[in-house]
């Protein structure tokens, strides 16, 4: 790219970055334009009744400041009468960067074969998001 256009598409993303700063009730407007800022890793994983999954949650924190994280998976139904949802578990995020929260979800011995869904709750700061991002969990 030529030097205009670069000048020229820095223009244009800081004029977006303002209009969606206006529109979002975020501190940062990119909370609104990174839809995976919350997202589980691995996504999908295979585990056999009985066993325990892990997985991370990675939180973006595009704030100037710390941040709290703190998750907690949601048991699928599918899974029993008592199935409810793991503890929360937190981490403090440091501003700009990537932090993670690792969540362990133990499988009852009889679940039946399946691909399930996990839904994810989150607390970000002072909000509750609930079943924000998911994982997948094939038995």
């Amino acid at each position: 790219f030529t030097p205009e256009q670069n000048a020229a598409m820095r223009a244009n993303l800081a004029e977006r970055e303002k209009l969606y700063g206006e529109l979002l009730a975020w501190d940062h407007p990119n909370y609104g334009m990174d839809e995976p800022w919350v997202r589980c890793d691995p996504y999908e994983q295979q585990a056999r009744a009985g066993e325990e999954v892990r997985f991370r949650v990675v939180v973006t924190n595009h704030s100037s400041a710390p941040r709290t994280a703190a998750c907690r998976a949601i048991v699928p139904r599918a899974w029993g009468a008592a199935a409810t949802a793991t503890d929360w578990v937190s981490a403090t995020v440091p501003a700009k960067s990537d932090g993670e929260v690792r969540v362990r979800l133990s499988l009852p011995p009889g679940v039946s074969p399946s691909r399930y869904v996990v839904p994810v709750d989150l607390q970000y700061g002072e909000l509750t998001l609930p079943q924000w991002t998911e994982a997948i969990v094939v038995v």
